[in-house]
């Protein structure tokens, strides 16, 4: 007799003991009496049953899971168990129809070799591999399914867990996500497109008072609120050309208005060569109109005030640099005659001056000037960032 049974230990606790008993015969044949032995196996009972409850609770999650589950033999890459919901996602009459088939073959495109070693190496090294897959159910039913392909532990066992997830829901909002995206990209290139056409209908209108007027200080006024308006019409213009529609080139715009500016000193008898060097700097609509109007400010004042007829050689210098601290540094620098003695531009009631005040204290930056008699420097320090200013 050899049997496994279930005793109650003197303290009380239960025993199990593994029995072996041999009949014992006399000289007669009779039995006389048995032998036997007894082993304590309660500690490997209580792991069998440890291991049985884990079977059972595994067993439970992979029945009742949402996702479509297969375990597939990593050397043949064969199905060899599959979930409820495998059969459910698949259309299938039952589970037979997907145990034994190559997974990568079930209702998609069979995978290319590249694919599936790359696929071993990464569950080799114990990692998960993932990817987006688009399926065929066996009533021909489309769906898109993410996978998730993990080793099962220990990796003796030669046994993967593929993971399939339907997303097709998920797949048709990011198309009507990016359906809507495309629409208002296209409404808003429009809303750029047409601001820009009013600020240079604006434009046209004032040059067209400056030709009727006869006053200088009322030609040099139109002229200024000009260069205004168009350095804001260059940004919408920006914007509408940008793959980016909330953001532009700054170093591109400065290069655009740099070319305009240069248009005030043709027939002025001064020829003023305009550099812009710097760092690539992404602006919003919010920050760069502001900057391009005090850079039209400043680079105006330069060409206009800084270079007498009788002088060459006359230079503006825009740097454009993007700090660590998320701060531009904007610099604008002449080689002209500086500003008066008597001009003080941080409390001048000129209007330029008062302009670039108000529109650097906008932005919350800062503001410095350095003039002397080989020529004005102006530093403008502002923070970076999409936050509105206000």
């Amino acid at each position: 007799v050899e049997t496994e049974l279930c005793f109650v230990h003197r303290d009380g606790s239960e025993r199990w003991l593994r029995v072996i008993a041999r009949p014992q015969e006399g000289a007669d044949g009779r039995i006389t009496g048995m032998a036997g032995t007894l082993v304590d196996v309660t500690q490997r009972r209580r792991a069998q049953e440890a291991l049985e409850a884990s079977e059972r609770k595994f067993a439970s999650v992979f029945a009742s899971a949402s996702d479509a589950l297969l375990l597939v033999d990593r050397r043949t890459q064969l199905i060899l168990e599959c979930n409820p919901r495998a059969v459910e996602i698949f259309e299938c009459a039952s589970m037979y129809e997907l145990l034994g088939r190559d997974w990568t073959r079930v209702g998609r495109a069979p995978m290319a070799p590249e694919e599936l070693e790359r696929i071993g190496v990464k569950i080799g090294s114990g990692e998960i591999w993932s990817g987006e897959a688009e399926y065929v159910t066996m009533r021909g039913k489309r769906f898109w399914g993410q996978v998730a392909v993990s080793r099962m532990e220990p990796p003796s066992l030669g046994t993967m867990l593929v993971r399939i997830t339907d997303i097709s829901e998920l797949k048709r909002s990011e198309a009507r996500l990016r359906a809507s995206l495309a629409e208002k990209e296209v409404l808003l290139k429009e809303v750029y497109h047409r601001v820009k056409n009013n600020l240079q209908i604006i434009s046209a209108l004032l040059r067209m008072q400056t030709r009727k007027a006869r006053d200088r200080a009322a030609i040099e006024a139109l002229e200024h609120s000009i260069g205004r308006v168009m350095a804001m019409s260059m940004v919408h213009e920006k914007l509408y050309q940008a793959q980016n529609l909330v953001s532009i080139d700054f170093i591109s715009f400065v290069q655009s208005l740099v070319g305009f500016l240069n248009q005030l000193t043709v027939g002025s008898g001064t020829e003023v060569a305009i550099d812009v060097e710097g760092d690539e700097l992404a602006l919003s609509i919010d920050q760069a109109i502001p900057i391009g109007l005090v850079l039209n400010e400043l680079v105006t004042n330069s060409i206009k005030y800084a270079f007498p007829e009788t002088r060459r050689g006359a230079r503006v210098r825009i740097e454009v640099h993007r700090g660590d601290d998320e701060r531009a540094r904007i610099v604008v620098a002449d080689n002209g005659i500086g500003l008066p003695e008597a001009v003080d531009p941080e409390r001048s009631d000129g209007l330029g001056f008062r302009i670039v005040r108000m529109l650097v204290e906008q932005l919350h930056g800062g503001l410095q000037y350095d003039s002397s008699s080989e020529g004005l420097r102006v530093i403008v320090d502002v923070p970076l960032g999409n936050r509105r200013r206000g």
